[in-house]
């Protein structure tokens, strides 16, 4: 069911204005002239339920390399969306109130026969699945589900004008939204601006026959790294330790090879005493073939498979994840809170919501999520914690927002990527965005952290990069901490220099001056420009230079 689905329609490109969707950080869709496209907008809120549908297969790209190194497309982690006429003149603003978990966002950019750009919500109450007509995994029929969802739409229209008709005006107003709701409170402001570092422990490694153990920094190791940054000036570290238990399993007890407990309990309190955070990984929902027992501890969907996701790639070591009953990831969670004094940075459990269609103990995806949050709030202790890529349902619990987005899909008709999830929670936590050197280190992207007021990320070990080769970290192609220490610095600083002054502030206003020369401005009237461009930009009295930033405090 949709409601309204052509509220606020524009024909073609006979108005200015454009479609707000959660696209990632946020994404436009600018009113054009109908064009062909082979695919509109569609993406349910929270992600996939993967109990009843399988994770999209990313577009092949026709290279020797295999697919699964193309980026899989964000999720939405916001049950809201918008359109402008005309900006800061007119524009709606939705926000599903109920019913969020069964619905999807979906937008249509003009095309030649439904020459109208209109974007809604729908709300599934049967959705289809494959179900298997022989023991042949994938050989079946498209049918809906048997059972109906309980679903109770509920849906807000704000009708706005003035400032509030843009998509940064959106973000105001949602925000309010949530802290007038409690979810959002204000940031604790620190000394110096966050780095989140995360190490990687040990694990598992091929070999001609059968498997060793790979050690890749140990909690020495880390304790050099850690003094390493300290005499570069950083101290205020969200350390990460990740792959630090026996066969990396949430809850297994320390792996010797890295350290014992009473030495990670040394690195903690050395970390916390220079002002900085000591966590342990988490995360209790996924698993490969060597980390659990699939008949008896695998979630399975609707069509009486076991869930997983398989990426094509016959090459790595664990191609294929799968992904625990919550009895079982209740249990890990369980053996994990027996490190006592530890605390822990959440993955999977923060942006996954999926049933669970084991014959007997049948659960939905409406029935799980207060027993995903209930995992969360444990772990949490009654307090916040580090989450990566939270959905908004827990953002009453997330200290810290790891892998914060900083781009959409980028889809054909997604005209411009805007920072509408960070104007929504910086200045209520801190954001970190995805790991630097797992993808491009350059100024653009130091310049785009600055523009979204998020905080750099590293992962890094104490050994050469190569000893990653054949095992299951292999994905991160180059980690050893001294190869990137001059850049950790280096983007420490460079962010540093224009975040540290706007530290638990609100973003107010995000402005595009002209392509690639953006002005953000706080609460308090202090003003962030960053150039994008190869020649100086100025606005009224402020001259920026190509490819940099200048901040101009305010009151």
């Amino acid at each position: 069911i949709s409601f309204i689905p052509y509220l606020g329609a524009v024909y073609g490109d006979t108005l200015d204005g454009y479609l707000f969707i959660p696209d990632g950080t946020g994404a436009l869709i600018r009113f054009l002239k109908p064009a062909e496209y082979s695919s509109t907008y569609d993406k349910k809120i929270y992600g996939r339920d993967l109990s009843i549908e399988s994770l999209s297969t990313p577009s092949d790209i026709k290279a020797y390399r295999p697919n699964d190194y193309v980026v899989e497309e964000p999720q939405v982690t916001m049950p809201v969306y918008g359109v402008v006429h005309g900006a800061g003149q007119n524009g709606l603003f939705m926000v599903i109130e109920d019913g969020d978990i069964y619905a999807s966002i979906t937008a249509t950019p003009a095309i030649p026969n439904n020459p109208y750009n209109r974007v809604s919500a729908r709300f599934e109450y049967r959705q289809k699945y494959t179900k298997n007509i022989n023991r042949k995994e994938g050989a079946g029929t498209f049918v809906p589900q048997e059972h109906r969802n309980e679903v109770s739409p509920a849906l807000s229209v704000y009708i706005l004008d003035g400032p509030l008709a843009h998509y940064d005006g959106m973000a105001v107003l949602y925000r309010g939204l949530l802290y007038d709701s409690g979810i959002l409170s204000d940031l604790n402001i620190q000394e110096s601006i966050p780095l989140r570092l995360e190490i990687l422990g040990a694990d598992k490694k091929r070999q001609f026959i059968g498997t060793s153990t790979q050690t890749f920094t140990t909690v020495e190791q880390a304790g050099k790294i850690v003094s390493a940054l300290a005499d570069n000036g950083i101290t205020n570290l969200s350390l990460v330790y990740r792959c630090f238990s026996k066969n990396n399993e949430a809850g297994s007890r320390f792996l010797g090879d890295v350290g014992r407990k009473s030495e990670f309990h040394a690195l903690a309190e050395r970390v916390i005493a220079q002002g900085g955070r000591f966590n342990l990984y988490l995360n209790p929902l996924s698993a490969n073939k060597d980390q659990i027992n699939i008949r008896t501890q695998a979630a399975n969907n609707l069509s009486n498979s076991v869930i997983k996701v398989t990426r094509p790639n016959k090459g790595i070591m664990y191609p294929e994840t799968f992904f625990y009953r919550l009895s079982e990831a209740d249990k890990r969670v369980s053996k994990a809170l027996g490190y006592s004094d530890f605390s822990f940075a959440v993955d999977q459990l923060s942006y996954r919501l999926y049933g669970d269609y084991t014959s007997g103990k049948e659960a939905t995806r409406a029935q799980n999520l207060p027993k995903f949050i209930d995992l969360i709030k444990r772990i949490s202790k009654g307090g916040s914690i580090p989450l990566y890529q939270p959905n908004q349902y827990l953002w009453q619990y997330t200290s810290e927002y790891y892998d914060a987005p900083l781009v959409g899909s980028q889809l054909l008709y997604e005209s411009d990527t805007v920072p509408f999830l960070q104007i929504v929670l910086v200045g209520s936590m801190d954001l970190f965005a995805t790991t630097m050197n797992t993808g491009t280190f350059s100024t653009e992207r130091l310049l785009r952290h600055i523009e979204y007021g998020v905080y750099p990320s590293f992962i890094v070990s104490g050994c050469d990069s190569l000893d990653l080769y054949r095992t299951a970290q292999e994905d991160y192609f180059s980690t050893n901490f001294y190869d990137w220490e001059e850049y950790i610095t280096e983007a420490y600083k460079t962010i540093g220099d224009a975040l540290m002054p706007l530290r638990g502030r609100k973003i107010a206003e995000h402005k595009a001056i002209m392509d690639g020369f953006i002005r953000v401005t706080y609460d308090n009237g202090a003003r962030v420009y960053v150039n994008y461009t190869s020649e100086a930009k100025t606005d009224n009295d402020v001259t920026v230079p190509a490819l940099g930033f200048i901040v101009v405090n305010g009151s």
